[in-house]
């Protein structure tokens, strides 16, 4: 009876030990999720989990300085109850006009330094707990400028995010211009954490020799844009 008894115990913690084990390989990375793309014509913002696990956006907020406003957050609770699936994207909305588009959703309640456009921005999400001054809470940033020209009020968090490992160099931009339409993050880029200017791409390219590679670039991009995720957002949920 013994011997049974401390075989089944045995068994039991097999499986226990099994199951977390397959918990902690699917459990989702804050970095995974990165921003791809920032569409300024549209202005929708392209979040993708590059990571194998289900990531919970509660408590999560974006940051978006540009040349007259440095500090503009949206709200701590705005993206509760959203997730993102592994391999999917989530499109937020500036303008709230998602509708009912599965992996679309409206503007996130709070401050934003809208619209976005080829001139000075900065753009970061930041992970629960969220600690403004603590680049170890970014998820991940991108900045952009006309001509790439370094900008002392729309690099409110750059240097936080250079600190924390997920940009460069707080002095260097994606490089716009005044008919930049929207940036990429290219395909070699993908799952990085830590970015650059060179790992993004201006659309159009400004020089013909580039558009080969925007063209297969976009293809991917495409591609990846009609994937869809798993949300739990109230709204989308009730559609």
């Amino acid at each position: 009876m013994r011997r049974l008894t401390l075989l089944a115990t045995t068994v039991a913690l097999y499986f226990a030990s099994m199951c977390f084990l397959s918990l902690a390989v699917a459990a989702a990375a804050p970095r995974d999720v990165q921003i791809v793309d920032v569409d300024f014509t549209t202005q929708v913002i392209e979040l993708f989990n590059f990571g194998t696990g289900t990531e919970n956006l509660s408590g999560w907020q974006f940051c978006s300085p540009n040349s007259t406003f440095s500090r503009q957050y949206s709200t701590a609770t705005a993206l509760n109850g959203i997730s993102i699936n592994p391999g999917q994207s989530l499109f937020v909305h500036l303008l709230s006009d998602a509708g009912s588009q599965p992996g679309h959703i409206d503007r996130p309640a709070g401050a934003w330094a809208d619209p976005l456009d080829p001139s000075a921005h900065g753009l970061g999400i930041y992970f629960a707990p969220v600690i403004f001054l603590d680049g170890n809470t970014i998820a991940d940033h991108v900045q952009w400028s006309i001509d790439g020209i370094d900008n002392p009020i729309a690099d409110e968090r750059s240097d936080e995010a250079e600190a924390g490992g997920v940009w460069t160099d707080q002095s260097t931009w994606v490089v716009t211009h005044s008919d930049s339409t929207s940036i990429m993050l290219i395909e070699a880029a993908n799952g990085l954490i830590l970015h650059g200017p060179s790992d993004y791409i201006q659309v159009p390219e400004p020089r013909a020799l580039e558009m080969w590679t925007w063209g297969v670039v976009g293809l991917i991009a495409l591609a990846r844009r009609r994937r869809t995720i798993c949300t739990e957002h109230p709204r989308l949920s009730e559609e």
